[in-house]
């Protein structure tokens, strides 16, 4: 009779169709995901405000405004050359930049979004953690040692995702949450804000490598979010039991 096939080797990513889906997907988006929000609350391009300058000659102003503060940047020609001078600014710190009180409503703005993408970022970090879990698990790395030998507890991995699609959904949730809240309040105090309503020395805008970044985590959220959804789904496991014998 021909040789018995060699056995299998054991993939830390991949499994059999017994084992519950691999969770490296999902934690690759999550991790990408929690990587473009940390970039966003750090970043001072949420808006961008530009001042026209009535001569070619004559200086002006821009403005790089973040969740929490800005970049002031006058630009000045002479000789050909043209020269650029920057300062950094806190709302809450300085009237310099917004007199009247024409900031608070930015500053209310971001510091509300910036405590709503913290804890979706905390939330997604959490489901982060138990998604490699469960790919240790399923890879034989975290695995149990029982009365036959070691085994793969496929009861607790499917435990683990549950909690890990409770957590990646309410990152999604709270992500959304925090950059709608973020354009309401600024859209309902557009008066406060400086030149918000575009007169024609100004250009008003918001910064779009910023957005299409917060877009892409929300996208990148959604997409871990039906993953770890869909291998709930798919590791209901036939057997009563709650282990198979590796």
């Amino acid at each position: 009779p021909p040789p018995p096939p060699p056995p299998k080797k054991k993939n830390l990513f991949f499994s059999d169709s017994l084992r519950p889906p691999s969770s490296r997907r999902e934690a690759v988006a999550t991790g990408t995901s929690i990587l473009l929000f940390v970039m966003s609350m750090s970043s001072r391009h949420w808006i961008f405000v530009s001042t026209k300058a009535a001569y070619k000659w004559v200086p002006y102003l821009t403005f790089d405004l973040g969740l929490l503060g800005g970049v002031a940047t006058m630009h000045a020609q002479a000789g050909g050359f043209e020269n650029e001078s920057s300062v950094s600014f806190e709302y809450k710190d300085s009237n310099q930049y917004c007199p009247d009180d024409q900031c608070v409503a930015l500053y209310q703005a971001g510091l509300v979004c910036v405590v709503l993408l913290s804890l979706s970022v905390a939330a997604s970090f959490v489901a982060l953690i138990v998604e490699v879990v469960v790919m240790l698990q399923l890879g034989n790395v975290l695995s149990e040692t029982g009365p036959f030998g070691p085994y793969v507890n496929y009861q607790k991995c499917n435990r683990n995702m549950i909690w890990g699609s409770i957590s990646s959904i309410l990152g999604a949730i709270l992500s959304v949450t925090a950059l709608a809240t973020w354009a309401g309040i600024v859209a309902n105090n557009q008066a406060s804000i400086p030149q918000a309503h575009k007169s024609d020395a100004v250009t008003w805008h918001p910064g779009w490598s910023v957005w299409a970044s917060n877009l892409l985590g929300v996208l990148l959220e959604a997409f871990a979010s039906f993953l770890v959804c869909r291998s709930v789904n798919l590791s209901r496991h036939p057997f009563s039991g709650y282990s198979s014998i590796i």
